[in-house]
């Protein structure tokens, strides 16, 4: 696009002539197709470089490098959240219908090491563990919101899957709480990659990937329950590749239907499948799959209730939390606690059956979990996608 940051001070590349692009999206229109734009927003590594003062910084005040040399626009700078939002207005032009903001979150650990980043902009009284505010987020999220419905558009946002796992997690310290974000947007998308998940999540064992209809249905269970009342609708992001690095290298239809299945039941009547090589499982489509079977009588349970076991698994204790409680005073999932976040440097999800592996109530649990929390702050590890 014709944008400052697209010319010669650096930034993304820019080019004028967009005639195969708007060719590509009239074939799509052509065939009943809806036109999504997906923007990589705060991880843009070209624009960061060449503005560093609009970048996520180190404590020298250069461009932060995450891994693989990715860098990190910076939330709290309003230029940087405008060029996101310049880009989805360009694609609007272009015909796209929906705006999908990708990477609108804080790097975290994950990502790289966050502990020497430098975040200009940040409000002087914000204590460190709390720079990573979901304010920022669902300001730029409700700037961007409204630009984007004047120009006759329609805004999505990708979130982690792991927002839905806990009423107090907000993506590992990423900012992204879903409530606060269902009230602007019109859909959200939440990555709810079965593989993404930990052991014992959702008491599924010995990993989430072998329970991918559980594994959603909690997922769709939990997130609509909690946009009761609010603007955004849920398509989900549903896992279509196979995880060779946990020691998962094959990958069956069967695995993409039953997350289908999952969404369909919990009242969801639309999806979208995931593949970073864009090879997808054309057997599912075939037999017609991407029809809508959604369950139309489907009511999501009340905001602070339990959500409901998936049909056959009643035996599960959702989410499948430990005999034992590890977190003594803290509140658990279906106790009113909406939109917290989690205890800072718990290294293991809070319903994981091995913190209470041979552990007895009382004194000794809570010393277990004091310990946990302490390693967990020393450099525990933090689920990322």
């Amino acid at each position: 696009i014709d944008h400052p940051l697209t010319q010669a001070g650096g930034g993304a590349d820019w080019r004028n002539d967009f005639d195969g692009v708007k060719d590509r999206l009239q074939m799509l229109k052509d065939a009943g197709g809806w036109a999504v734009a997906r923007i990589a927003c705060f991880k843009d590594t070209r624009v960061a470089d060449a503005r560093p003062e609009l970048a996520v910084q180190d404590q020298s005040g250069r461009t932060w490098k995450a891994r693989k040399d990715f860098s990190w626009l910076n939330p709290y700078q309003d230029e940087a959240g405008q060029w996101c939002i310049d880009v989805g207005l360009a694609a609007l032009e272009l015909g796209f219908d929906e705006i999908q903001y990708d990477y609108i979150r804080f790097p975290n650990s994950g990502d790289g090491d966050t502990s020497v980043i430098s975040l200009p902009g940040v409000p002087e009284d914000r204590p460190r563990e709390e720079w990573h505010h979901s304010d920022e987020i669902v300001d730029f999220l409700a700037t961007a919101s409204e630009q984007i419905r004047e120009a006759g558009g329609y805004v999505s946002a990708d979130l982690f899957g792991l927002v839905t796992y806990d009423f107090r997690w907000d993506a590992g310290g990423t900012g992204q709480v879903l409530e606060r974000i269902a009230e602007h947007v019109d859909v959200i998308s939440l990555m709810v990659y079965p593989s993404h998940y930990n052991e014992g999540n959702y008491g599924l064992m010995p990993h989430p990937i072998e329970h991918p209809y559980e594994t959603v249905w909690n997922a769709m269970q939990e997130a609509q329950m909690r946009v009761q009342g609010l603007r955004a609708q849920l398509r989900p992001w549903l896992e279509d590749f196979s995880a060779p690095w946990m020691g998962y290298p094959d990958h069956s239809p069967q695995h993409v239907s039953e997350q289908i299945r999952a969404t369909y039941e919990n009242g969801i009547d639309s999806w979208m499948l995931w593949n970073a090589a864009n090879r997808y499982t054309a057997s599912i489509l075939d037999a017609g799959e991407a029809v809508s079977k959604r369950n139309r009588d489907f009511r999501p349970p009340a905001r602070t209730a339990v959500p409901d076991p998936p049909p056959g698994r009643e035996e599960l204790e959702w989410p499948g939390t430990p005999p034992c409680d590890p977190y003594p005073g803290i509140l658990q999932v279906g106790e009113g606690n909406l939109a917290g976040s989690t205890p800072p440097g718990l290294a293991l999800p809070f319903d994981d059956p091995r913190l209470c592996a041979g552990v007895p109530d009382g004194e000794e649990a809570e010393t277990t979990w004091q310990e946990r929390a302490a390693a967990g702050a020393a450099g525990g590890s933090t689920p990322g996608t």
